[in-house]
């Protein structure tokens, strides 16, 4: 479950936006000691979190009517949650996230295009070691999820007075993490389709997709 809060202070060139956003777990925190997910899908350490507070800043530049450029900041305030359901106890403290962003936005008539650059950093977290044979707690493991990095592109074209054309690409690293046994992985993403407009209310389209992990 989450709360967002959003203050805007409104310009003609230059905007700021000020946000605040609560997540309150809701979900199933413990998971079993066979419970893997590949590192190609999800992050081993990435489990969740407990209560987690975001502050976030957001300025828009506006070039033209058509044309503008955003920088975003946030901080991810992340609370610790009990993990394991052999040691109940077994608890573990996840690194606060600080989140960057850039994007440029050219919103033409015929032809729209944005691009953006994303990364985060997550700072050092703390989990209990459980031995789930004898349900107790044998120390603890300190580690660092490695840096997240995103580059996105989108681009829209009207080619025809019904007919659009769409293309997206997404490159996407996560770094190994440190203090445990981890390696990055590579995302590339590509999608190319076509959009028909029938008539004011109805569209359809067609969308192929490609996805290449390493």
């Amino acid at each position: 479950t989450s709360l967002s809060l959003t203050l805007r202070n409104e310009n003609p060139i230059n905007s700021v936006r000020y946000g605040f956003g609560l997540s309150i777990p809701t979900g199933q925190s413990r998971i079993g000691a066979k419970a893997v997910v590949p590192e190609s899908l999800a992050r081993f350490t990435d489990f969740g979190a407990g209560w987690q507070y975001i502050p976030s800043i957001e300025v828009v530049h506006l070039f033209t009517e058509r044309d503008r450029l955003s920088w975003r900041l946030s901080y991810n305030i992340r609370g610790g949650y009990n993990y394991s359901k052999e040691v109940p106890s077994a608890r573990v403290s996840p690194g606060n996230i600080f989140s960057q962003e850039v994007e440029y936005l050219h919103a033409g008539e015929k032809k729209q295009y944005m691009v953006q650059l994303y990364h985060n950093m997550t700072e050092h977290s703390e989990q209990d070691a459980a031995d789930t044979d004898t349900g107790t707690i044998v120390g603890k493991n300190r580690y660092r999820d490695g840096d997240d990095w995103e580059l996105r592109f989108f681009h829209n074209q009207q080619i025809s007075k019904k007919n659009e054309l769409r293309f997206y690409t997404i490159y996407a690293l996560t770094e190994a993490a440190s203090g445990i046994a981890s390696q990055s992985v590579a995302r590339q993403y590509y999608g190319l389709g076509l959009r028909h407009r029938i008539s004011d209310k109805l569209t359809w389209q067609i969308m192929a997709h490609y996805a290449h992990v390493n």
